[in-house]
């Protein structure tokens, strides 16, 4: 048996090996630059997302009773809604009473208050 752990290794790039590394060492390098490049577009979109004030819908957000305009990212739809809880899951009533299943909606955007009578 040789111990190879302690001498130095030589390249001189021809060997079947170090071509094999060096090709996966080129993919690896070429996938982390392309994930970076996908994280900056995610948070490109989201910036654009939140500059518009739509958030996405998570489970903690929109609370319940809260009133607030839904829609869909992949449609061109938005209604103005409130999150209630039913006995199966929760869901959006719209305005004129319709009821929408939860998952209908990704993203939602706070109301501003409605406006009040000046005092007379």
């Amino acid at each position: 048996m040789t111990d190879l752990s302690n001498k130095p290794i030589s390249y001189t790039g021809s060997h079947p090996l170090e071509l094999t590394y060096r090709a996966l060492l080129a993919r690896a390098e070429a996938a982390e630059a392309e994930a970076a490049r996908l994280a900056a577009r995610v948070a490109e979109l989201e910036a654009q997302l939140a500059a518009q004030g739509w958030r996405p819908v998570t489970e903690d957000w929109p609370h319940y009773a809260e009133r607030v305009a839904i829609g869909h990212v992949a449609g061109n739809w938005a209604a103005i809604a409130t999150r209630v809880q039913s006995p199966d899951d929760d869901e959006w009533e719209l305005e004129d009473g319709k009821m929408l299943d939860w998952e209908s909606a990704s993203v939602a955007i706070e109301l501003p208050p409605l406006p009040q009578e000046p005092p007379q």
